[in-house]
This record gives structure tokens, sequence and C-alpha cells, in this order.
């Protein structure tokens, strides 16, 4: 009788010695039986493709050496998570190498400082827009601390906006000269302030081209004995110079 393994499991009566009889169709079963359980394993390098060895034998690898979005049946080795866990941010100083999309970002605890996009460049803290340097927001209740230049005496005095709005000289020992500016790009309506005490002496005051007087008030050409003189300037964009609206004195 042919094996009925695998798609079933062959029975098989247990015979006693002196009460049964052993036939050749006996021996003949269990040979089937063994021959189909052969057949099912495969010999090495089986080319049976139903054999088990051929199927163990073109397991496709469970382990690649990459992480694959959308494989989910075949697991990363070590190395490629290694790998991928080494190109992401550190936790104590992270550098990120792609954008980070968020509405919004909480400092500390949730009640605490929360970071919000208001519009393109423009965020806000705590629901409070930050003023950028391109944005027209207006500044109420700020203290705007101007940059003072001082030193004692100098022969040449060029005024840079991009770099101070007062210029003091505390102790001046020569002849002034008030030069142009040559490396700042004043917007019209800035204003600088020029405060000049002598030394004991008067000195002579000389102004460069981009400096007039057409408020009313002219240029000084000297220094008053031992008194502080202020000049305010106020940059002109029709004129393209520094026009003088006041000069002071102690």
């Amino acid at each position: 009788m042919a094996s009925s393994f695998p798609t079933n499991l062959d029975s098989f009566t247990t015979k006693q010695d002196d009460v049964d009889n052993v036939l050749a169709s006996h021996v003949n079963d269990l040979q089937n039986a063994v021959v189909a359980a052969q057949t099912k394993i495969g010999i090495n390098s089986s080319a049976d493709t139903n054999s088990i060895d051929y199927k163990v034998s073109h397991i496709p690898s469970q382990v690649e050496d990459n992480i694959t979005d959308g494989h989910t049946t075949i697991a990363p080795s070590g190395n490629a998570v290694f790998d991928a866990l080494a190109l992401k941010a550190t936790l104590d100083s992270p550098v990120f190498t792609t954008k980070i999309q968020t509405p919004t970002i909480e400092l500390g605890h949730a009640s605490d400082t929360t970071l919000a996009r208001v519009s393109a460049g423009v965020v806000s803290v705590e629901g409070v827009t930050v003023p950028t340097i391109s944005s027209a927001n207006t500044v109420t209740n700020k203290r705007n601390q101007k940059r003072v230049y001082s030193t004692t005496s100098l022969s040449t005095l060029t005024p840079e906006i991009d770099t101070y709005d007062v210029f003091c000289l505390t102790a001046q020992a020569a002849a002034l000269s008030i030069a142009n500016h040559s490396t700042s790009t004043p917007a019209n309506g800035e204003m600088i302030l020029i405060r000049i005490l002598d030394n004991g002496t008067a000195r002579a005051i000389s102004f460069g081209t981009n400096y007039v007087a057409k408020a009313g008030v002219a240029l000084p050409t000297t220094t008053v004995l031992s008194k502080n003189m202020s000049m305010l300037f106020i940059w002109d964009s029709n004129l393209s110079k520094y026009n003088l609206l006041s000069v002071g004195q102690e």
C-alpha cells in the first residue's frame, strides 16, 4: 500500500510475536513510509522544490546590513543600527542635518516659555511677537542705549554711525578735522552727537563736505575755551549729508 505521508500520517497496526503473521506487504508499507519521509526531507542540495532541504537552503536572509523603510519581515543588522544612530543628533549637544517642523517649542515645562511661529520669519515668545532686524514692529517701553565712542584728543575724527552714535573728545589738544564717513551707510533721519571739550586752549574745527548747516545754525569753527560743546547732526537723504540741527555749549 502506498504511503499517504506527507498529506496524512500513515497508520500501522502493532504486531505480536507468535500471534500475527508478518507479511511482505507489512514490510513494504514501512519502506513506502520511509521513502515518503526521505522524499519530503530531501537529500543534500536537493533540487526538489517541495523538499525541506531545498526550502531551507533557499530561505532569503532575514537580516540585512541596512535599514530600509517598508521592510517589515527583514531585520537590520547591528552594524546597520549602529551606523544609523551615529548619524543622529546626540542628546547633550544635538546637531540636526535636516529641518525640524513643529508649530511650537516648549522650553522647560509646558507652563514655562513657549516659542511659536507667527508667520514667515516671525516668531513669538509666550504669544508676544519678537521684533527682528527686517520686521517693522513698534517697540514700546524699551530703553535704547546709545553707542558711545570716547577718547581724549584726535587730529581727525571720522564718525561712523554703523559703530557709534555719540562721539566724545574730552581734552582736545590740537586742531580737529571732522571727516566724512567712509565705511558706514547712514539711513535717512539717523542722528549723531559730537561732543568736544578742549584742554584749556581753544582749538580750530573743520568739517568734511558731508556736513552742512541748513537748519539755521552755523557750523562752529573753534571750540570755546574749557567749555563742553555738543553738536547734533541728522542724516538728510535728500542732501546725502549730515545737517547740523543744534550746537549746545555750557
